[in-house]
């Protein structure tokens, strides 16, 4: 089935340093939007930024690069209101979000945090308009492809790349040449499998349902990522603070042991000053 669209809308989504804002811009064939390495993402105000370009078919490409997630200090909550508010800069909604990761991170439970909180917040059926993106594929080995790399990786992420049917690229954003056809092919190909529909109003709808902690029954399995995720937060946080303590008390007991043990050593050298003194 062959389908034809004026117009493509792209979110991209994933975490600071992932290079999605460099993606972004190698999208629209200008720079568009500011990379997070220039700037300190202590001080940076999460903000959605939106640019467009008109393709050579002449179909207008629009581009939403959000603000990084799960690496701020920002709350989770703000940043996902704005992602939120990302849906409105890509007016009636994105036809394809792109989950930006980076090769030669070590996949961490932050990373599938991170998707499953994208789950939560934008809906189940989220994943049916998701493709990853891998950046930095000219870190994978000479000869190797991302498939084989993704081949090694966590199971959980291997498990949500299924639940998006698959779709994968990846690119070197210093030197995309052919690989930005492949992604917009892909693209063009999650499209048709949706029928040319993007993220809907009433998908949205659920998103503010959920982000007003307001669940329905169908939602309680995302809750119960979400309070999994906080209860872990809560363990680390946990095993963080017994430890600091338990180093804490072994810096006191060996500090208690060395004051003993000079005391111990310095008897003799008293004893032989007081008898030379006398």
């Amino acid at each position: 089935m062959i389908f034809y669209t004026l117009e493509i809308r792209l979110v991209l989504v994933g975490k600071n340093g992932s290079g999605k804002s460099s993606l972004g811009n190698n999208l629209l064939g200008r720079k568009e939007f500011k990379s997070t390495s220039l700037q300190s993402s202590t001080t940076l105000k999460p903000e959605c930024h939106r640019g467009s370009t008109q393709l050579t078919d002449g179909t207008n490409l629009v581009v939403v690069d959000t603000p990084g997630i799960a690496d701020t200090k920002t709350s989770t909550t703000e940043i996902f209101e704005e992602l939120i508010r990302c849906i409105e800069l890509s007016n009636r909604g994105p036809h394809v979000f792109l989950i930006v990761l980076k090769i030669g991170y070590r996949f961490t439970q932050k990373e599938v945090d991170t998707i499953k909180y994208l789950k939560y917040w934008f809906g189940q059926d989220f994943m049916k308009y998701a493709v990853f993106i891998f950046t930095g594929k000219d870190s994978l080995d000479y000869g190797s492809t991302i498939d084989q790399h993704l081949a090694n990786g966590p199971f959980e992420i291997k498990a949500l790349i299924r639940e998006a049917g698959g779709r994968v690229a990846a690119i070197n954003n210093r030197f995309p040449g052919s690989e930005l056809e492949a992604i917009m092919n892909l693209v063009k190909q999650t499209m048709q499998i949706n029928h040319g529909q993007h993220y809907t109003q009433h998908l949205y709808s659920q998103a503010v349902i959920a982000r007003k902690g307001q669940p329905t029954l169908v939602e309680n399995d995302r809750f119960k990522d979400v309070k999994d995720l906080r209860i872990r937060e809560m363990l680390q946080e946990k095993t963080r603070l017994d430890t600091k303590d338990q180093v804490e008390t072994n810096q006191s007991y060996i500090t208690k042991l060395v004051t003993d043990a000079w005391n111990y050593l310095s008897r003799p050298i008293t004893y032989i000053r007081d008898l030379f003194s006398t």
